[in-house]
């Protein structure tokens, strides 16, 4: 087998385990860079690897299967690829507090948002928990990307995130 199909296939696997732990235990590589990076890569080495394997039976049955699956995920109202477009190329708002990241984001491009916090353990991270994503201040509400400060509280109970902005700041509790 040639090296540019063994790190395809590489490639293909770590983007599906990638995609499986993400959806099913909230588990990602840390940050949203190598996601992006992983799957650009994917769609990059697709495309080189049909080339180069266009005249063996496997990659016109992988072909097929490609083009079968991107029209079968286009038929209900095209959100599987609103998805895959709103995780390529989502802007994030994201916020660094110790060990602890905060990032407004859904998983899907029709739910309303939220701040996800997400703890790095080195070579992954998980969502801990999850936060409302409008802070009240006052009579006016507030989003992640208003806030000035974000200071970490912590007490032997609990453990508390202080968002600080213009008006006034919110405590919100964290598991």
């Amino acid at each position: 087998m040639k090296t540019a199909l063994k790190i395809y296939i590489s490639l293909a696997c770590l983007l599906l385990l990638d995609t499986f732990l993400f959806l099913s235990a909230d588990i990602s590589l840390p940050g949203t860079l190598p996601d992006r990076l992983l799957f650009w890569c994917w769609l990059a080495s697709t495309f080189f690897i049909l080339v180069q394997y266009r005249k063996s039976i496997w990659t016109k049955v992988y072909t097929v299967l490609l083009l079968v699956l991107l029209f079968a995920a286009a038929l209900p109202m095209g959100a599987p690829l609103v998805m895959l477009h709103a995780f390529a190329l989502d802007k994030e708002v994201s916020y660094q507090v110790g060990h602890t990241r905060l990032v407004e984001t859904t998983k899907s491009p029709f739910a309303k948002p939220y701040v996800a916090v997400i703890r790095s353990y080195g070579l992954y991270e998980q969502e801990t928990a999850r936060l409302d994503m409008d802070f009240d201040v006052k009579g006016k509400t507030y989003r992640l990307a208003d806030v000035l400060s974000i200071k970490e509280v912590t007490n032997d109970v609990r453990t508390e995130l202080l968002f600080v902005f213009k008006t006034g700041s919110v405590t919100r509790e964290i598991p």
